[in-house]
């Protein structure tokens, strides 16, 4: 709904404000039906977090190979104990 505070709100200087409080403030009844109405946000959908079931993968650990080729060839068994989400680690050196 849009309303008068909002659309003076929105002008840039007091002047220009001052000027449309006297030119178009009166004129927005007969306007504001053809406005388009603001969009409200929506929140993102999260409800596949509390149906999943999320498994760690430790890249260099998991497979003998140590790589990611060794994850994909794993994800039966991954998929075996019921996880549905993936969670690479980090593979890159850590430096100690």
């Amino acid at each position: 709904m849009w309303s008068r505070r909002a659309a003076v709100a929105a002008l840039p200087c007091s002047a220009t404000r001052a000027a449309a409080q006297r030119i178009l403030l009166p004129l927005l009844p007969l306007v504001a039906p053809l406005l388009p109405l603001p969009a409200r946000a929506q929140a993102p959908d999260t409800s596949w977090v509390a149906r999943s079931a999320i498994y760690e993968v430790n890249v260099r650990d998991f497979s003998p190979a140590g790589d990611v080729r060794g994850v994909t060839d794993g994800l039966d068994r991954i998929e075996a104990v019921g996880a549905n989400v993936v969670w690479l680690m980090p593979i890159h050196r850590s430096g100690f």
